[in-house]
């Protein structure tokens, strides 16, 4: 007697739509902070804060590549969110993560550095990776 999973097309295409509809925005958000990071706060030698600030300290002193600092500091921080953390938060951080680490040196050399007095830059900076942060964690991740 053998049983054949029945699969409904419906229920699939509405799982692929949520998974779009949750991801597209952390997709905008992490490309938003990458284009702050690659035009207005690396360039000026500005920090931000949490990881991705340790991150660039790296890459002043130890001339780290940022996107690589952003995982290796990250990495920690996923192995003990598993154990306290919603495993679907943290697939949504997870992929939040890695498209902010291939954003920044897939924007990097398209982006031109604005000639802005450095509080400018700083407030813009601000704005923009707020921006991008803000739609992230709304989402979820």
């Amino acid at each position: 007697m053998s049983t054949k999973l029945k699969i409904n097309p419906t229920i699939i295409l509405k799982s692929i739509w949520q998974f779009i509809k949750k991801i597209f925005p952390i997709i905008i958000g992490s490309v938003l902070m990458a284009v702050a990071y690659n035009v207005l706060v690396v360039p000026y030698g500005l920090l931000s804060g949490g990881l991705s600030g340790i991150a660039l300290i790296g890459k002043y002193l130890l001339n780290i590549p940022l996107p690589i600092g952003i995982l290796i500091l990250n990495i920690p921080v996923f192995i003990i969110g598993l154990r306290e953390l919603n495993l679907s938060f943290i697939l949504y951080s997870l992929i939040g993560t890695l498209i902010l680490t291939a954003a920044l040196p897939l924007t990097e050399p398209y982006l031109p550095v604005p000639e802005l007095d450095l509080f400018l830059a700083a407030v813009f900076s601000g704005v923009i990776s707020g921006i991008g942060g803000g739609i992230i964690l709304r989402s979820g991740a």
